[in-house]
This record gives C-alpha cells, sequence and structure tokens, in this order.
C-alpha cells in the first residue's frame, strides 16, 4: 500500500469511528467533497500544510501524528522522522 493510500485509508477510518462525513471535513477545509474524495482516493497528493490541517480537523496533533496513523492502520510500526 503507497503512503498516499494509506493516508487517505487512516483518514476514511478516523471519519468512520468518530461519525462525520466527508462533506463535514472537506467543509471544516474549505474545500470541496469532491477534491477531498480525490485526495482520499490517490488522485491528487497531500501537502505538508494540507496534512497539517486534516490531521487537526481530526483531533490530532499534526501531520506527524497523520502518518503514524496511517502506518499503523497499514501494519507498518516505523515512526516517521520529524
Amino acid at each position: 500500500m503507497s503512503t498516499q493510500d494509506a493516508i487517505g485509508r487512516a483518514i476514511r477510518i478516523e471519519l468512520a469511528r468518530s461519525g462525520r462525513r466527508h462533506r463535514d471535513l472537506a467543509s471544516s477545509l474549505g474545500i470541496t467533497p469532491a477534491t477531498l474524495s480525490n485526495w482520499l482516493g490517490g488522485r491528487y497528493p497531500f501537502g505538508v500544510d494540507r496534512l497539517d490541517q486534516i490531521a487537526r480537523a481530526l483531533g490530532w496533533t499534526d501531520a506527524f501524528d497523520l502518518m503514524d496513523r496511517a502506518r499503523a492502520e497499514a501494519g507498518q510500526t516505523e515512526r516517521v522522522a520529524g
């Protein structure tokens, strides 16, 4: 699984766990649900600034926290340096 796929999966899992909808997250980020779907589907790459925004919108610390969760969801245990 690519890093991009793992990030998208971790975000989708957190949305499901928290009972939030894609459009709620998109709205909090100031983007359209279609743009968010394209990111989650791997069609657009995530930038670090956007990862920080997404992480904070989901209640996580920052992009590194999001990456750790993505790796955990993908079954990887190696932490991102930062």
